[in-house]
């Protein structure tokens, strides 16, 4: 993201992603977007089992307070969903302003 959107820095931006289980590295790709800017974030973490602890990880170590969506999903897309039966967090919310 950060070689394809330029952002002045110390903008306020608000980040949405639905991107079906790229947004950990999608976010990995926005370092500069997320570390020079005053960012609030919507990221589903839902289509695969990991993408909570992932995307959590990157806004953590990234200095944001970070939170999740109340409840749980299944998400039934997942080939694997039938073996593991797990109940995923349906967004992380992100901010660090």
């Amino acid at each position: 993201m950060d070689d394809f959107v330029h952002v002045p820095s110390d903008s306020k931006i608000f980040l949405k992603m639905d991107i079906e289980g790229a947004e950990p590295a999608a976010l990995r790709g926005a370092k500069k977007i997320l570390t020079t800017n005053k960012v609030k974030a919507s990221v589903c973490s839902y289509h695969n089992a990991d993408d909570l602890i992932k995307i959590k990880a990157i806004f953590q170590n990234y200095g944001y307070n970070v939170s999740t969506s109340e409840g749980y999903m299944i998400f039934i897309y997942d080939p694997k969903i039938w073996e593991t039966a797990d109940f995923r967090k349906g967004i992380v919310y992100a901010e660090n302003f």
